[in-house]
């Protein structure tokens, strides 16, 4: 089972896109550490009854660089710490796993698997 569908249950889904919690982004993004998933971004989002409002200026963009480093897991969980307490829900999309070391990678080639697409 990929991870992303191991934690779509915890979301909350609009418009195909799952949006955690902080908690549940954080627990997340330690699991795909563990199995050495790569994060390409993290997108920040105000959810109402009625609306969802992207928040373009919180927006983690890891997947431009061409690389990724052990630090990318531990940069992910900064800037959702640092959005917790405005009460925020997280998109995380993940790449996939790989070897991490600074190298050119592969991954960031490819569709990123996003949590709200259950065929991605």
């Amino acid at each position: 089972m990929y991870l992303a569908d191991e934690f779509r249950p915890r979301a909350t889904i609009r418009g195909g896109t799952a949006m955690f919690t902080a908690d549940d982004a954080i627990a997340l993004i330690q699991e795909a550490r563990k199995r050495r998933i790569i994060i390409l971004g993290i997108d920040t989002f105000r959810l109402t009854e009625e609306t969802t409002e992207p928040m373009m200026d919180h927006i983690l963009d890891l997947s431009t660089r061409g690389f990724f480093t052990d630090d990318d897991w531990d940069q992910s969980i900064q800037f959702i710490r640092e959005r917790a307490s405005h009460g925020f829900r997280f998109e995380v999309v993940l790449g996939d796993t790989i070897e991490i070391g600074g190298r050119p990678n592969r991954a960031s080639e490819g569709v990123p698997r996003k949590l709200g697409n259950p065929q991605g």
